[in-house]
């Protein structure tokens, strides 16, 4: 179990750390870690020095999370499985908060937008035509089909009662009645999942754009066109991973149900693929949506205008004159809720309410353990 439990750890702090260090580089030049500047400015030696303190200080965070993991994973697994990645979070928010701050000050001093044209600022948004891609959606729908058939052929053998708990060295320590709920619980939530999943790809596809890079009015339509498309195509293809890591993990669950074998090998398996996807995600990113691809260096056109006031350290976006919900996110991918609007501070509020609820149950359970 203590390799189990080093091994994923390692995959998932790989996957977070490799998404942080790249989010740089998928971002509008001009909104260098969430923060905005003038054309004229994007080489200027302190967003450089801030993206290189940025960058590495992910890196000494990634190495802190690894010394963590490695370290838990042979004293306390239980730990190990979720504090390095906690820790990894924490220290990036810090790194992000701290680098950013080098710009601002850079930029406040000498009053970067002083004196430059800048568009116009509207609300426009552009009606959407994009298609979600069905593919993944339907493979997950035959996935979870095929699995469920599986369960179904082997349940009059499954032992009752059927574990549904390991302890972190492996043995069944939490058994209940064999019942369809508890057996086919796997396939259950890969379904919800995938479902929430499609359903979102069918909203990223049909959300109306908000252009939001420092090119012409057709480049920024068509940048964030391409935004939207990848990131509706990233959650049709995480569907069908979800549906499959699950219906893995619920067979060999199923073959084998006293070794563990679903929760060890399926696990690492679901981590690699949902890596594997948004490693792609940050290539097409880098590749399509850079808004100064093809743009010769230096030509002249209207700046953005300078939102910073509407932004809480580049993350958290308020505007009560703002009649959107969501909004394009200006550090990732995706869009993020105006919490200036009343249903965007319910949103945000009802978040807030699961994160802490979830977090509380977590530590109830642990002590009730």
């Amino acid at each position: 179990m203590t390799a189990f439990v080093l091994v994923f750890s390692l995959i998932y702090i790989a996957l977070i750390a490799g998404m942080l260090i790249a989010m740089p580089s998928v971002v509008p030049r001009t909104l260098p870690l969430g923060v905005s500047v003038p054309q004229s400015r994007v080489d200027d030696p302190a967003v450089h020095a801030a993206l290189r303190r940025y960058r590495g200080g992910e890196i000494l965070a990634t190495a802190v999370a690894v010394v963590l993991a490695v370290v838990l994973a042979f004293t306390a697994p239980v730990a190990g499985a979720i504090a390095p990645m906690l820790v990894l979070i924490v220290l990036s928010v810090v790194v992000y908060v701290v680098s950013r701050r080098g710009i601002r000050q850079a930029k406040n001093a000498g009053d970067w937008y002083a004196g430059l044209p800048v568009r116009l600022s509207a609300e426009v948004t552009v009606p959407a035509r994009h298609r979600p891609p069905i593919v993944w959606p339907v493979l997950a729908a035959v996935l979870l089909v095929i699995a469920t058939g599986i369960g179904i052929a082997v349940y009059p053998h499954l032992p009752d009662p059927y574990p549904t708990h390991r302890a972190v060295d492996g043995h069944v320590d939490a058994t209940a009645p064999k019942t369809v709920l508890v057996v086919f619980l796997p396939l259950i939530i890969g379904a919800v999942i995938s479902g929430l999943m499609a359903l979102f790809s069918v909203f990223a596809a049909r959300a109306a754009l908000r252009p939001t890079s420092d090119a012409g009015v057709a480049d920024t339509t068509a940048t964030a066109a391409a935004r939207r498309g990848i990131l509706a195509a990233l959650t049709s293809e995480l569907s069908a991973v979800i549906a499959f890591g699950l219906s893995l993990i619920a067979v060999l669950d199923w073959v084998a149900p006293d070794s563990g074998l679903g929760a060890r090998l399926g696990v690492v398996v679901l981590i690699a693929l949902i890596a594997v996807v948004l490693i792609a995600t940050v290539v097409r990113v880098r590749r399509i949506t850079r808004p100064d691809a093809g743009q010769p260096r230096g030509a002249a056109r209207p700046d953005a205008p300078d939102d910073d006031a509407r932004w809480k350290a580049g993350i958290l976006y308020i505007d009560r004159h703002d009649p959107a919900l969501f909004v394009p996110k200006r550090f990732g991918l995706g869009w993020t809720i105006n919490l200036g609007h009343p249903a965007g501070i319910a949103i945000g509020v009802v978040l807030l309410l699961l994160i802490v609820g979830g977090i509380v149950a977590a530590a109830l359970g642990v002590h009730a353990r």
